[in-house]
């Protein structure tokens, strides 16, 4: 009996190259872009929650601007704004916006640098892959949102306090202002003069008066003139008026001296009166 010898070809094994290791931060950017894509869906689908969202930011930025801007005058605010107040402060102040937008347009390029130097030098991503763990990836979560926030508190804050030290130092825009029913205060006054305004709201104008916060009605104001700021350098509020002696000119005080006429000259002039010196009082 014979058995018939069984060969078999052998094929050499091709070495299969080991794949880069992932690194956790790509997982998180995956993550991260997943969250965008849904996010943006959904604003697709309901495109009035974007309106929503800005009324509440513009409306708590008002809120902490004016609550802030008059702590720094003592005055509690609240009792005098209404609902519209919050948008009204947040829009007259446009910077606030601009820098809030600023700073979170500089976080989104750093962030976009940051994972285009992962993706390209290799040593960069092993340094920071530690800190890309899934366990962190919530609280990275959390720190993306509250950072429009705390930008957003940051600014209102730093403004507030810029304005309330410019009116304090008399350095804003000073107005005059007409009333057409006269304000009792140490006397009935019909017109402010070299004041500034702190705030307005849709009921009243809040302006700065000699230290002191008036609290003004608009169905109370006739009139609101700007001064130009030549008109309130050459009187300051905090001078006191001034003496000052102007003394004649010496020169024609000199050439108006005569001597005394002889008793034989007639074509002699009478000597001139003494001028007294002129006191003026200068603001």
């Amino acid at each position: 009996m014979t058995t018939a010898n069984k060969t078999t070809d052998t094929v050499p094994e091709i070495p299969i190259p080991a794949a880069p290791p992932i690194f956790h931060a790509e997982l998180y950017d995956a993550q991260v872009n997943s969250m965008l894509r849904r996010f943006g869906r959904f604003l697709l689908r309901h495109p009035s929650i974007m309106l929503t969202f800005g009324y509440l930011l513009c409306s708590m930025l008002g809120m902490l601007f004016a609550i802030r801007l008059f702590a720094q005058f003592d005055f509690a605010i609240l009792p005098y704004l209404e609902l519209s107040d919050y948008m009204l402060a947040a829009l007259s102040h446009p910077w606030i916006l601009l820098n809030v937008a600023g700073w979170l347009l500089f976080s989104w390029v750093l962030l976009g640098i940051d994972r285009y130097a992962r993706r390209r030098i290799r040593w960069y991503a092993q340094c920071l892959d530690n800190y890309y763990k899934p366990a962190l990836f919530h609280y990275y979560n959390f720190m993306f949102i509250s950072i429009p926030l705390l930008f957003l508190y940051t600014e209102a804050i730093d403004e507030s306090l810029l304005l309330a030290s410019k009116i304090k130092a008399y350095q804003a825009p000073m107005f005059q202002v007409s009333l057409i029913y006269p304000v009792q205060d140490t006397a009935k006054t019909l017109q402010l003069n070299q004041v500034q305004v702190i705030a307005r709201t849709s009921s009243y104008l809040f302006l700065y008066f000699r230290g002191q916060i008036k609290v003004i009605p608009h169905a109370n104001v006739a009139a609101l003139l700007p001064l130009s700021p030549v008109a309130t350098a050459v009187h300051p509020l905090n001078s006191s008026p001034r003496m000052e002696v102007l003394q004649p000119n010496t020169e024609r005080a000199t050439a108006d001296k005569t001597t005394l006429p002889s008793s034989g000259d007639a074509s002699v002039a009478p000597p001139a009166k003494t001028i007294p010196p002129a006191i003026s009082a200068v603001e």
